[in-house]
Formats: structure tokens, C-alpha cells, sequence
């Protein structure tokens, strides 16, 4: 099914259409739909839509190929039904801030998103894993894997706050070297994540993430957070950025029970509400507070250009935990403050 390039065609109600035998494909162009669109392609066929300024309202459609859907409405891309595309998923919104909000979809391939101006960006994903092509979306991003992982294939451009859940036990991983302008806020549906990776070019700002296995987080730019991180696994917050940049993780409900390592760090604060293992500490100096006894995992080091500090007492001030550094290799220009019940350190160099 497709339109003459040179002649428009409206449909003032709804449109069905529907390729029934040899993959046939569905191509329109150059049609208006003011209404509703219903679409059904045969095996493999593509659909592609451009609805010109009008929106797209999508009920429930099969595709067997890939669906290429583009609009300027403001109203965006929407669906009131569930949607399946066997291959791939192109959504563009080109004019008026226009929004993508596709909340039952089930997409066996990629989803690539761009949005016009500061038009927001909504998915939801019922297959195995929601995984991301290039993408550009002006405002936020809300993105949901109902029964498994959230991956991406291709590098994300995301002006506005970008959320991401997946399913209980399942992954987030980010590893494209991707622009996160706003908060990162990263969930799981229900119950507990179980990893999280994100690689953003700029600076990271996390909002409170609890996970049963690893963190890891590639920031060019300095790494905050405005909720607590409860990390069951390791946390690696490493700085890809030429310059050193600042890491302040000062949130006193933080819990990490794997080890906390940082590279290429300026200041570096961590707080956390218990015990604490150190991974590799490499930056310009650091302070360390912790509710519980201070200790290094294996073959780690702090290397620290100017100072580290550490304080292990309790929150009420009334109990002090040893802190015990003796990793081979450490080296510091100096040790500021130690607030500790013991405190042991072993110094490549003289202090």
C-alpha cells in the first residue's frame, strides 16, 4: 500500500490498512489521518508514516518489519493499543515540541527516538529487553522494559531528566558513550535491579538507586547524587574526562558493601552509613566517612596528589571502628585528618 508523492490524501476518520500475503509493505507518505491509525503488515513488510503536521494515534497494529512513524503534531506519537513490531522502531517527532508517548508497545528489534525542540519522550517495552538505537530526545525520557533489561546499541542524546526501570533481576547498561544533560534515575519495576553501567560524556548526577550487583558510572564531567545509593556489589566511578573532576557522594544513607573505587577524581567526598571497603582511590585528595570499620580491597591503592582523610564513627559520634590501609603501593602527600579507634596505613613513599 503506498501514496503518489505528488498527490495528497486526508482521511477526515480512521485508517486501517492492513498487507495480508508476500510481506507487502505499507508506505504513506504524502496521506493526513486525522483519526486513528490500525496497521497490519504481512511477515516481514515495513510501515512507514509520515503524517505530515497531524498526529498519530496508533491502535492496536502488528508489523512484521520495521515501523517508521514521523509526525510535527505537538500531540506527537501516541498509542491506544497494544503495538508489536517484528524488527525495529523509528519514531520522529520534526516540528512543535512534539512528544513520543508509546506506553504498550513490544518491540522485538531497537527503539530509535528523536524529538523536535523539547518535546518529551515516553516507552514502554513488554519483550524480553528494550534496547536503545541513536537517539535524540529535547526533553525527558521515561523508559520502562516491563519483563527484562534496558540496553542501548547506539548513543543517546537526552536534554531533559532521563528514567529508566527494568524488570526485578534485570540490567541497565549504558555503555555507549552517551549525553545525559539532566538527573539519571535508574529502577526496577519491582523488586531490586540487579546492575547498572552508564557512560555519559558530561557531568552525572544520580538520584537514590538501590542494586544488588555492581554500579558502574563513566562521567566526563563531575559525578553527584541527590538520593542515597544502596549498592550490593562493587561501585566504579571513573572520570573519562581529561581533567580530573570532582565526586561527591555525601548522602549519609549511602550503603556500599562491595568496594568503592574512583579514578581521575579532583575532590573526592564519599559518605557511607556503615562499614567500608576501598577499591583504587586515585585523585587529588579525599575524604572518607564512615559508620563502620574502613578497610581495602585486594591490590587496591590510594594514590592521592594532595590528601585523604577519614572519619569511622558511628552517626552519634559515641562509637569509633578501626581503619586499616596496608595495601602496597598507596601514596599520599599527606594524611589531614584521621578520626579512628586504630588506624594503620602502609606508604609507598616517605609522608
Amino acid at each position: 500500500i503506498t501514496d503518489d508523492a505528488g498527490q495528497a490524501v486526508t482521511v477526515g476518520g480512521n485508517l486501517v490498512a492492513t498487507t495480508d500475503a508476500n510481506d507487502g509493505v505499507i508506505n504513506l507518505g504524502t496521506t493526513t489521518v486525522t483519526g486513528t491509525m490500525d496497521l497490519t503488515s504481512h511477515g516481514t513488510g515495513n510501515v512507514t508514516i509520515d503524517n505530515g503536521n497531524a498526529d498519530i494515534v496508533l491502535i492496536a497494529s502488528e508489523i512484521g518489519g520495521n515501523l517508521t512513524l514521523t509526525t510535527g503534531a505537538g500531540t506527537g506519537i501516541t498509542d491506544d493499543g497494544a503495538v508489536t513490531v517484528g524488527v525495529n522502531l523509528i519514531a520522529t517527532t520534526d516540528a512543535n515540541d512534539g512528544v513520543i508517548n508509546l506506553d504498550n508497545l513490544a518491540v522485538v528489534g531497537t527503539v530509535a527516538l528523536t524529538t523536535n525542540g523539547t518535546g518529551a519522550a515516553t516507552v514502554v517495552d513488554a519483550t524480553g529487553n528494550l534496547d536503545f538505537a541513536a537517539s535524540t530526545v529535547g526533553g525527558a525520557l521515561t523508559a520502562t522494559s516491563t519483563n527484562g533489561s534496558i540496553t542501548d546499541s547506539g548513543v543517546l542524546a537526552i536534554t531533559g531528566n532521563a528514567d529508566f526501570t527494568a524488570a526485578d533481576g534485570e540490567k541497565i547498561y549504558l555503555d555507549q558513550a552517551s549525553t545525559f544533560s539532566g538527573t539519571l534515575d535508574f529502577n526496577a519495576g519491582s523488586g531490586t535491579l540487579n546492575e547498572v553501567w552508564v557512560d555519559n560524556s558530561t557531568a552525572v548526577a544520580l538520584l537514590a538507586t538501590t542494586l544488588d550487583g555492581n554500579l558502574t558510572v563513566r562521567s566526563g564531567g563531575a559525578v553527584t547524587q541527590t538520593g542515597a545509593l544502596d549498592i550490593g556489589g562493587k561501585s566504579d566511578f571513573i572520570i573519562t574526562d581529561g581533567s580530573a573532576q570532582n565526586v561527591t557522594l555525601t548522602q549519609n544513607a549511602n550503603d556500599f558493601t562491595g568496594a568503592v573505587s574512583i579514578t581521575n577524581g579532583a575532590q573526592m567526598r564519599l559518605d557511607t552509613s556503615g562499614a567500608l571497603v576501598i577499591g583504587t582511590i586515585q585523585g587529588s585528595w579525599a575524604i572518607i566517612e564512615s559508620s563502620g570499620a574502613v578497610t581495602q580491597s585486594a591490590a587496591s591503592t590510594i594514590d592521592t596528589s594532595n590528601f585523604f582523610s577519614v572519619d569511622a564513627r558511628s552517626a552519634d559520634e559515641n562509637t569509633f571502628y578501626d581503619v586499616t590501609l596496608t595495601n602496597p603501593g598507596s601514596e599520599t602527600l599527606r594524611i589531614k585528618d584521621i578520626i579512628a579507634k586504630n588506624f594503620t596505613y602502609l606508604e609507598e613513599d616517605a609522608i
